[in-house]
């Protein structure tokens, strides 16, 4: 079984922060083809399910803050929601056309969302994405929500999993087995990394678009680097 290239990466990753995000429309597919122009090693975005059942890539619950479109996420079809304006004439992308076109050799960060009436039925609908587009070993799945986590779970190596960290709350469920924590950048230390580093967890930092905080963490031994800005941060870590 192929390892998680999350997991076995010598140098830091660079990935792009809803795709290159500081550049285009966030969670779009714009974004994400730039942040792999810009240099990314790969791309972190969120996802809901559509009243289809399909995974749809978008971070609020509502989509009045990054669309046209007016009401829950969960009211409309993915169909539907892929014709709505998400910026610049872009849709909302389902989980299936990300990974169509830039899941073979590219680094996915899969947010898994709270706010869903049936968590199970949308971590078993990513589930099978993955395996259908048979890119678990470039996939690492995280979330901020407990029942997402214990969900999560059940998905099969080589996908990877990660807790994302409250700064507020930094907690991780006792029933945790992954191998990957998501904090907030500003909190990470040396004795953040002590800690890290006794549990064997690798540090994946949010999102971070300084150069300099970028190449003090990369001294601390951070794994990668989720960003808005990826050729930015990707020029800070090779000066």
């Amino acid at each position: 079984m192929p390892q998680n290239s999350w997991l076995t990466a010598t140098k830091p990753l660079v990935i792009g922060h809803r795709g290159a995000s500081g550049d285009a429309p966030e969670n779009t597919l714009k974004a994400f083809r730039l942040a792999r122009d810009q240099g990314a090693d790969g791309i972190e975005y969120d996802v809901h399910l559509a009243q289809d059942g399909v995974p749809v890539i978008i971070h609020d619950v509502m989509l009045e803050r990054t669309t046209n479109g007016v009401g829950h996420v969960s009211h409309f079809t993915s169909a539907e929601l892929a014709k709505l304006d998400a910026g610049e004439g872009e849709g909302v992308p389902t989980l299936d056309a990300v990974l169509a076109e830039l899941g073979d050799g590219f680094l996915h960060n899969i947010e898994i969302k709270g706010g869903s009436a049936d968590p199970e039925a949308l971590v078993d609908a990513v589930a099978a994405c993955v395996e259908r587009h048979n890119c678990g070993a470039n996939v690492v799945i995280s979330s901020f929500e407990e029942a997402i986590l214990q969900a999560a779970t059940k998905f099969a190596p080589p996908v990877a999993q990660a807790a994302l960290l409250d700064p507020e709350a930094p907690n991780i469920p006792s029933f945790f087995a992954g191998t990957a924590v998501h904090p907030y950048f500003a909190v990470v230390n040396a004795a953040f990394m002590s800690w890290a580093t006794e549990r064997a967890y690798r540090v994946h930092v949010w999102t971070i678009d300084d150069p300099q905080a970028a190449q003090r963490l990369a001294a601390l031994g951070v794994s990668a680097f989720i960003t808005n800005y990826p050729a930015r941060i990707r020029d800070a870590l090779q000066a």
